[in-house]
């Protein structure tokens, strides 16, 4: 069967798989009935590796047509492999002229780009996905009310954590690759007693860099997380499977799953230390197997399957797996 005899449901899922860019260079003026159908689709719009001169035209063709724009259900603009993309993205429009925008991903911004894009979030009344992966892109200097549901971003201090949760109260995930203390431990009696985030369902942190009395104060604000994701790296405030037990008995009840990638520096009776892994309340009430490893320097400990995407692996590596140890 030739593609133009294709039902048109058939035609709407194939296309659908398209990034927008290339959906639009590929079909576009092909015929009649194929403009018609790839004008109905929501689009999913990925500058991340477009070309420069086809990147401009496609900006250029949606700043003079809402139709096409009121198509864009997602877009992804990334300074990453094209410099200043989002600058020249912004010079011909501004995200508030997306009516039907769900889902945005800034990659790698600078800072006066940043601050541009910050103004319009709020006034992006259909977003519920924001992913910035930008170390110039601050976050915590929003002021107003953001309801977006899915939050990505690289790097956060832990007491701008608290003011960006503020400002966005019906957050149900929240990834952050890097989570930081501000260099002081935290005094409950400065924090809303109020939780902030009592939305909040998943919570994944790539990297942990808390004191655990810290994190437990922030746990306070999120009594209803379900699904709880960690990673650690030389924190020995993180090895301590009683003070873990205790903040999910007492502050997040909710908690289903649990998954851990915990390494500290190498100690004496390590085992005992480890063993405390190896409950009922961790194998039975959790379902939460662990293995560990050892090398000259470091032990590890992890939840299976294992959560992370790098495996550190050395001539002196020792695995066991989840017996007592």
């Amino acid at each position: 069967m030739k593609f133009e005899l294709l039902p048109n449901e058939i035609l709407l899922d194939y296309f659908g798989y398209f990034n927008a860019l290339d959906l639009f260079y590929a079909y576009d003026g092909l015929n009649y009935r194929i403009n018609k159908l790839i004008r109905i689709l929501p689009l999913h719009l990925n500058f991340q590796y477009a070309n420069k001169s086809k990147f401009i035209v496609f900006c250029r063709t949606m700043s003079l047509n809402e139709e096409l724009r009121n198509q864009i259900y997602s877009l992804h603009l990334s300074n990453r492999e094209t410099d200043f993309q989002s600058e020249t993205f912004l010079s011909f429009l501004s995200l508030n002229q997306f009516a039907n925008l769900r889902s945005l991903s800034i990659t790698e911004t600078d800072s006066i780009d940043s601050t541009k894009i910050k103004l319009m979030l709020p006034s992006i009344s259909k977003l519920q996905t924001l992913s910035i992966i930008s170390s110039s892109f601050l976050l915590n200097a929003i002021n107003e009310t953001i309801l977006i549901k899915n939050l990505t971003i690289s790097y956060c201090f832990l007491t701008k954590l608290y003011q960006l949760l503020q400002h966005m109260p019906i957050l149900k995930y929240l990834n952050i690759q890097r989570l930081n203390d501000d260099g002081y431990s935290y005094d409950t009696n400065r924090l809303n007693n109020t939780p902030c985030a009592i939305h909040l369902k998943e919570l994944i942190i790539g990297d942990l860099q808390c004191k655990f009395m810290n994190f437990e104060i922030f746990a306070k604000q999120i009594p209803n997380l379900q699904i709880l994701t960690i990673s650690a790296r030389n924190n020995n405030d993180m090895f301590d499977a009683n003070l873990w037990e205790q903040l999910i008995r007492i502050l997040l009840p909710h908690l289903i799953t649990f998954n851990f990638n915990f390494d500290y520096i190498y100690q004496d009776q390590y085992n005992i230390i480890l063993n405390k892994f190896q409950t009922n309340f961790w194998r039975k009430q959790y379902n939460c197997f662990t293995e560990y490893m050892t090398d000259k320097q470091s032990i590890f400990i992890y939840t299976i399957p294992y959560i992370s995407n790098k495996f550190r692996l050395t001539s002196s590596t020792t695995r066991y797996n989840n017996t007592m140890i």
